[in-house]
């Protein structure tokens, strides 16, 4: 009796550990079958921008290093590398936040996005080249992404908010050690000559030329706002040589891997508990069937 009790728990346990495992089974195959069968809608820029959509097959970091490798002279200096790596950012994405979508790859990561919004959007630099868009913040990941391919030190440049811009109205940059002296590019926004002594932007001087006739798509008077920000003292440089966006990196790629594979790793799971409940029935019918005498029990 004592047995047969702890037999029939543990197949209850089983049971509901085996019901659940088929309902995640059903859950990824349905997103996966989604994700495989609908086409993402394509979206278009919000203003003029050097955008060119035929760089749109560069889907990954590796591919991207080698189409900068492949526009380079022989022997190219540290300020040619990084003004390839600016050209390359600029003509690859439109200003826009990259978002992942139920019709992606990393559908699951859309879904997590609804309890925690920064999984909302791709971090990781292969996961944002797979969009046609990227926000600053974004295209500052992919820019020193590849500025650590080729070797250079990099930083991250924070802008204090602007008000009236969206998404918080706080603007990122990358800012690059190039032959001896940092400068910050601005791939997104698109400043003019390319890029800024770092100095003369963390003391205003540089933002004048660098932003005039630069916008947001916005009524904002974006080199005020800046330069403000540079009176306060509220640009900010950080994670020199670190990948800024590192540990949601790792969440997005386990997400994606989910994605792709929770469907069978959930089916391998569903089988086993299938075949340690079935086994266990077997085991209860073999002892029902023994005769009463042959079951030792206390007493």
């Amino acid at each position: 009796m004592i047995f047969t009790r702890a037999i029939v728990a543990r197949l209850t346990l089983l049971g509901a550990l085996r019901f659940f495992a088929f309902f995640l089974l059903v859950f990824f195959a349905a997103g996966r079958l989604y994700s495989v069968t609908h086409a993402c809608p394509v979206e278009q820029p919000s203003w003029q921008e050097t955008y060119d959509r035929q760089l749109g097959g560069i889907r990954n970091i590796d591919a991207a290093e080698a189409f900068v490798r492949g526009r380079l002279p022989a022997n190219a200096s540290q300020t040619q590398i990084a003004t390839a790596i600016d050209s390359f950012v600029r003509s690859r994405f439109y200003h826009h936040y990259s978002e992942n979508r139920f019709c992606d790859a990393d559908w699951l990561a859309r879904i997590a996005g609804i309890f925690w919004s920064r999984l909302d959007h791709p971090v990781a630099a292969d996961g944002i080249l797979k969009h046609p868009d990227a926000y600053c913040s974004q295209q500052t990941l992919v820019f020193n992404a590849l500025a650590e391919r080729f070797g250079l030190h990099y930083a991250y440049v924070r802008f204090g908010v602007i008000p009236g811009a969206k998404y918080g109205g706080i603007h990122m940059t990358p800012a690059v050690l190039v032959d001896g002296k940092w400068r910050m590019y601005d791939p997104d926004l698109e400043i003019n000559d390319g890029s800024i002594p770092l100095g003369s932007v963390l003391d205003g001087t540089g933002l004048q030329s660098a932003y005039n006739g630069v916008h947001l798509g916005q009524s904002i008077d974006l080199v005020g706002a800046l330069r403000e920000q540079a009176r306060k003292h509220r640009i900010d440089v950080d994670s020199f040589d670190r990948y800024r966006a590192a540990h949601g990196a790792i969440a997005t790629a386990v997400l994606l891997w989910l994605s792709k594979h929770g469907w069978a790793a959930f089916l391998i799971l569903w089988l086993a508990l299938t075949a340690i409940e079935y086994r266990g029935r077997l085991s209860a019918l073999a002892r029902r069937s023994e005769p009463a005498g042959s079951i030792l029990s206390p007493g």
